[in-house]
């Protein structure tokens, strides 16, 4: 065996040996985590916030809540993925709605001037005629709705569905009209995006394949994290377990053959290869985001051109790129997506584009809202926008990071929701935390359980640390690994 050689093999092994039970858990809680819009079960409650640091419970908290509204006189609403809950009293106590069928994940809310409230849900479109207190399915039982805005008429709606296609609803008879999307003209699109977007993108599964690719390519790649430490510490383990036996209890010779052929192939030429790529960019932008905030501003400043990026961001087509949707009174082919390259607005059905400009560069817009003439637009990793009646774009200050509602309570204040919790203020002003109380739930759901056992926060507030040191053992793995596998490729 040759120096290098047996370099590889000694620090495979002991890198394995030290990350593989943690190497696991972030491949397990990273493809749960990959499935919180789909599956349900994420919020509903799991432990009671004793079991967990306060910054996980006070975030679970304000998280839960992702959209708030403001009714006449001391009504409020406010819900999210685990329900929605109303309040008479200005928000003092609250109350959950109420509902004949099994309550579904509220994505998002839209009132029409009738007084009737339509909620997007992963269930199809609900409907309340009280303010939240009662809410009931109506219409596409069974289809995801992802977002949901007033359309053309006093009675009609535009939906998304699965975050990729766009439907004309009319309230009154449940007719349903599907726009025919066309792709946007690849000039239209932005020609870079910055090295921060990228890293997101790449984390959180975005970054190489459209939809629905991406989230297979996401579920497969936590699954190897899973089954490559299980692989390599059996291959590990069990000769020596072997050995300690008598001989009369060793299993037969051919079976521990067998046994050793076939986890050395699904841990190295068969798995280990495929995931070779997903696991060095999932440890390398893991390291980054770790330290977001201290790097954000040179991530900011690296600029990458569009053309050596994957296809996904060629955005050959809608599917599962549409975040949000605005229609315009009175014109039933206007319409605004709000998408990972910022705004697209069509005049006639989705036929032709152009995209809105909000400052510098792309930016990332996660919610649109309209209230009369004016354009509300919440960004993910860019500054929030407000436009008013033939004015320009403008930033919002201290509105919050990457806001999942944004609303009016008819006096001129603006509310924008985000995981921080709610922020007010009238446009032009610098905004300031809202003096609102949220509805609290006495158990906190799975899905931030998870998310602080994956970044660490469960067991100390400087894990990311010891995640930075298991990103690098990984990305040893790799390189080990391959060297091993150069030299015995299959057996």
């Amino acid at each position: 065996m040759s120096r290098v050689g047996a370099f590889a093999d000694r620090w495979h092994r002991r890198a394995g040996l030290l990350a593989a039970g943690w190497l696991l858990v972030l491949g397990l809680t990273g493809f749960l985590l990959d499935h919180r819009d789909e599956w349900r079960w994420l919020w509903r409650p799991a432990v009671t916030g004793d079991w967990l640091p306060q910054t996980v419970t006070v975030k679970a908290r304000k998280a839960a809540v992702r959209f708030y509204r403001i009714g006449p006189g001391g009504h409020r609403l406010a819900g999210g993925r685990s329900g929605a809950w109303w309040s008479v009293d200005g928000g003092r106590t609250w109350h959950r709605s109420i509902s004949r069928q099994p309550m579904p994940m509220v994505r998002a809310v839209a009132g029409l001037p009738d007084g009737r409230l339509w909620f997007a849900t992963d269930d199809g479109l609900w409907c309340s005629n009280d303010f939240g207190r009662h809410i009931e399915p109506a219409f596409l039982r069974g289809v995801d709705v992802t977002a949901v805005a007033r359309g053309a008429g006093r009675a009609s709606l535009l939906l998304v569905t699965g975050r990729s296609q766009v439907l004309g609803l009319n309230t009154l008879n449940g007719r349903t009209e599907r726009y025919g999307l066309k792709p946007v003209a690849a000039g239209t699109l932005p020609v870079s995006i910055d090295l921060s977007r990228l890293v997101h993108d790449l984390h959180f599964g975005r970054g190489v394949f459209a939809s629905p690719w991406s989230l297979l390519w996401s579920d497969l790649t936590g699954l190897a994290l899973v089954i490559l430490p299980l692989s390599g510490l059996l291959f590990w383990y069990l000769p020596r377990r072997w050995r300690r036996l008598a001989k009369p209890q060793r299993p037969p010779a051919r079976q521990r053959r067998l046994s050793m052929r076939w986890l050395f192939r699904l841990h190295a030429p068969l798995i280990g290869l495929l995931a070779v790529v997903p696991i060095l960019y999932l440890s390398l932008t893991g390291i980054l985001l770790d330290h977001r905030q201290d790097l954000r501003g040179w991530m900011k400043s690296v600029i990458i051109s569009r053309a050596g990026l994957p296809p996904v961001y060629d955005m050959r087509g809608w599917q599962g790129e549409i975040r949000d949707i605005v229609g315009y009174p009175g014109q039933p082919n206007r319409f605004s997506l709000a998408s990972r390259f910022g705004i697209f607005t069509t005049r006639d059905g989705g036929h032709t584009w152009r995209r809105e400009v909000l400052g510098k560069g792309a930016c990332f817009i996660v919610t649109l809202r309209r209230v009369g003439d004016s354009l509300a637009a919440g960004g993910m990793g860019c500054a929030n926008h407000l436009r008013g009646r033939r004015g320009s774009w403008r930033p919002v200050r201290h509105s919050g990071h990457m806001p999942s509602d944004i609303s009016t309570d008819g006096v001129g204040n603006w509310y924008w929701v985000n995981r921080k919790g709610v922020r007010v203020g009238k446009p032009g002003q610098a905004l300031h935390p809202a003096s609102v109380t949220l509805p609290a739930q006495e158990m906190v759901p799975w899905y931030f359980v998870i998310e602080a056992l994956h970044s660490g926060l469960l067991f100390h507030a400087q894990w990311k640390w010891l995640n930075d040191l298991f990103a690098i053992l990984a990305i040893v793995l790799v390189l080990t690994g391959l060297v091993r596998w150069w030299r015995v490729k299959w057996i």
